[in-house]
């Protein structure tokens, strides 16, 4: 991949697969979700992973919901480690 492009996607993104799909924007951000994660596996982006998403998807209380997200994170090929200088730029773009 001559520009790579990274992608970050948060707790809910990876979970949206597995909520409850009876609401038409629910069910258009899970099959957004899985177009993107195509595009991931044809190496079209880069996935990127942080102790804060790792955290996040820990603490989710389906575990089976747990499991199916984690195995998303499979995918990641960057991880981001938490610091203070990724806190600082985190406050920032908030």
């Amino acid at each position: 991949m001559e520009n790579p492009v990274f992608i970050y996607l948060d707790t809910n993104a990876y979970a949206r697969p597995f909520d409850d799909q009876t609401q038409s924007r629910i069910q258009e951000e899970a099959d957004a979700l899985l177009v993107i994660i195509e595009a991931i596996k044809a190496g079209m982006l880069l996935l990127l992973s942080s102790d804060i998403l790792l955290f996040d998807v820990h603490n989710i209380l389906d575990e089976e919901k747990q499991t199916k997200v984690s195995q998303y994170l499979t995918l990641c090929t960057c991880h981001i480690e938490q610091s203070d200088e990724v806190i600082r730029l985190g406050k920032q773009i908030r």
